[in-house]
Order: C-alpha cells, then sequence, then structure tokens
C-alpha cells in the first residue's frame, strides 16, 4: 500500500538535505581558502628592488605589482581596490629626493556600491617624497595630494596624502 504524497515529501526531504549539505561545503572551502590566503600573505617575499638591475641616481615609485616605475603617467594609490588613481600625470621635476607634477586624481566614489559606483576626477598637485633606499635604488614612499579647487568629500583642507611603499617584505 502506498500513501498518497509521500513519495513528493521524500524528495522535497532530500532536496533540503542535499542543498544544505552543498551550501555548507561551499561555506567550508571558501573559509580553508581565506585561511590559506591569509597565510600566504604573510610569507616573507625577496624585494623585487633588491634583486633587479636599477639606475642608483634615479627614483622609483613602487607598483602594486612590486615593480619599480620611474615617472609613471598614471599610478595606482589604493592596490587593494583599485579605487583610486593618479592619471595624466605631468612631471615638472624628479630628483632622488622629490618628484613635483600635475595630474587627474581619479576615484570610485562607490555610490551605491564599489561594482555600480561612477569615476570622479579631480585636477591635483602631486609631490612624491619620503625617500628610502632598497638596495642601490632611491624608493619614493609617500605621496601628496593637493586639491587647488574641488576635492572629494572625505579630503580635509584641500590635501590628502597616500602611502605608497608597495615593496614587498624583505626576507
Amino acid at each position: 500500500m502506498t500513501i498518497p504524497g509521500a513519495r513528493r515529501r521524500l524528495s522535497r526531504g532530500l532536496v533540503a538535505v542535499l542543498v544544505t549539505a552543498l551550501a555548507a561545503l561551499v561555506a567550508l572551502t571558501g573559509a580553508a581558502f581565506q585561511l590559506s590566503r591569509s597565510y600566504a600573505d604573510d610569507a616573507p617575499h625577496v624585494s623585487v628592488l633588491a634583486t633587479s638591475t636599477l639606475r642608483a641616481e634615479r627614483a622609483y615609485l613602487v607598483d602594486c605589482s612590486h615593480q619599480p616605475v620611474f615617472r609613471p603617467t598614471s599610478f595606482t594609490v589604493t592596490c587593494g581596490d583599485a579605487n583610486a588613481a593618479i592619471e595624466s600625470v605631468d612631471w615638472s621635476r624628479w630628483t632622488t629626493a622629490e618628484a613635483e607634477g600635475t595630474a587627474t586624481y581619479v576615484e570610485n566614489d562607490c555610490d551605491p556600491y564599489c561594482a555600480a559606483g561612477h569615476l570622479r576626477e579631480y585636477p591635483v598637485e602631486v609631490r612624491a617624497d619620503r625617500v628610502s633606499r632598497d638596495g642601490s635604488a632611491h624608493v619614493f614612499r609617500r605621496l601628496v595630494l593637493t586639491f587647488p579647487d574641488r576635492h572629494p568629500g572625505w579630503v580635509t583642507g584641500g590635501r590628502t596624502t597616500f602611502d605608497v611603499d608597495f615593496r614587498e617584505s624583505g626576507a
């Protein structure tokens, strides 16, 4: 004797169990990936600058992929999300102590969220400074942006700084 609807209830119950198991597996896999990623990020690296043949009389910025760049025409200042950069950079002065120029600061306003945000542009004066040595190379570790006109709402006093020491840690 069969009970009407029993097969349908069994199938729905089995589907619910399978969906729950699959969701748990996906969550565990994501947690394991995040855990392994965080340990991998803390592993020591050898600096690209220490192993590269760079000209000692030049100073460099180090980009998000840890590569030295000389007088870049564009430069990402937020490597984690790449939501801010300076573009169309015109360097008027570049020494081993300091670099100065003008550029356009481009920022994703992340409104309503970053993937759907809009790029906003602001004219800026750029200064690279806080030089350190890495092997024989001079490395700029800070960018100072001065907004002569309008600026993003989070900027106070028309000026902001970015730590741009994107070198990998030495081993």
